[in-house]
């Protein structure tokens, strides 16, 4: 009698520091998911996104996207090379981003808090798509509670629960407490890739690099 030898997969946890108005951020997701399904029966996968603001000093409402990208990049024609840049590099991930269409460049403080409630509701990656393709493709509002809702709403989590969480000081302390951790621990550029909390990849990198961290980094559990 013949028994198939089934192989054990390693367990990997990856940590996602990262801001849900970053194009880098949006395109490391697709390298990753991309690197993943390269060899998709490899790893037993859990990816925990991450809390950091790239400008949390901007007003609750946020600012025109226009003037401050150009008073951040010195000028509108660096700005718009950095946005050509960025639509170029998402475009080879098959992402479709409209800067054009973007007219507010948000404080992001209540989407990562969103997004505690859809950790707890097992729906963080879908509200991460959801959130960025819907301010990089779409053009939304990412500083608008209303807005908030309405994508949230559409990756399943309830509407009830939704207006409650957004309505509270819920999970904001958690947040803040959160990004105070990785900015003291030195991370700077997002997105920053933790895996196995023993491996740092920080920046959008290629598929490739991923994988060699995955396949370098001891298991979870593992010393």
């Amino acid at each position: 009698m013949h028994y198939l030898c089934r192989m054990e997969k390693k367990r990997i946890v990856i940590d996602i520091v990262s801001d849900l108005a970053c194009p880098w951020c949006y395109i490391g997701k697709a390298r990753l998911e991309r690197a993943l399904a390269l060899e998709p029966d490899k790893y037993e996968l859990e990816v925990n996104w991450k809390p950091f603001q790239l400008y949390p000093e901007l007003p609750e409402e946020g600012s025109g996207f226009a003037e401050f990208m150009q008073d951040r990049h010195g000028s509108s024609q660096q700005a718009e090379e950095m946005c050509l840049q960025a639509s170029e590099s998402a475009k080879k991930e098959e992402l479709d981003f409209r800067f054009d269409l973007i007219k507010r460049m948000p404080n992001t403080l209540e989407a990562h808090r969103l997004m505690l409630l859809a950790n707890r509701e097992d729906l963080q990656n879908a509200l991460s798509e959801a959130l960025f393709e819907s301010y990089f493709t779409k053009g939304k509002d990412l500083s608008c509670k209303q807005t908030l809702a309405e994508i949230a709403k559409e990756t399943g989590i309830s509407e009830a629960l939704i207006s409650k969480f957004l309505n509270s000081d819920e999970g904001l302390e958690e947040v803040q407490y959160e990004e105070l951790q990785y900015r003291e621990a030195g991370i700077e550029t997002v997105p920053s890739f933790i895996i196995n909390n023993q491996f740092l990849i920080q920046g959008a990198q290629d598929p490739e690099t991923f994988l060699q961290a995955l396949e370098e980094v001891p298991a979870e559990g593992t010393i």
